[in-house]
């Protein structure tokens, strides 16, 4: 999962912030989980910044069962290019027509695991909350050092 480089990649200032549901059947059913669902037009606004006319992109659906995780994909309609500069150098990325920009990661996880790839991460929990639901958990981390 995303544990394999955070940690090395992190200083002691950085903190580590996501999102997740808890593994039930109940959740996959609110969420549609396996069927698509899960509208967000405020999820277009980097894609939009970057000049993708992401609205007349299509968007696909995909659930992974071996990471237990639904990514929601733009389809790029026609070929773009972004150019943007750093430190006056200037970089060209070209993105072809049909290459799939991902929105976002949606991830189930149940607790055992979210402790074990924290472990295996070699992060520490800094705060946790969920909604009144237990539905959607925030999860800061950092290197607990």
């Amino acid at each position: 999962m995303w544990r394999k480089n955070i940690s090395e990649s992190m200083t002691e200032k950085d903190l580590l912030l996501f999102s997740f549901s808890l593994d039930t059947t109940e959740n996959r059913a609110l969420m549609s989980y396996s069927t698509g669902g899960l509208e967000d037009s405020e999820q277009a606004w980097i894609p939009t910044l970057l000049g993708f006319e992401i609205e007349k992109c299509k968007m696909v659906f995909e659930y992974d069962d071996e990471i237990k995780c639904k990514t929601k994909y733009s389809i790029l309609d026609k070929d773009y290019e972004l150019i943007f500069q750093i430190a006056n150098k200037e970089f060209r990325l070209n993105f072809l027509k049909g290459t799939k920009i991902i929105r976002w990661k949606h991830y189930l996880l149940t607790i055992e695991r979210l402790l074990k790839e924290i472990k295996i991460a070699k992060l520490k929990i800094k705060f946790i909350k969920c909604d009144d639901l237990n539905v959607l958990f925030g999860v800061v981390l950092d290197l607990g050092r």
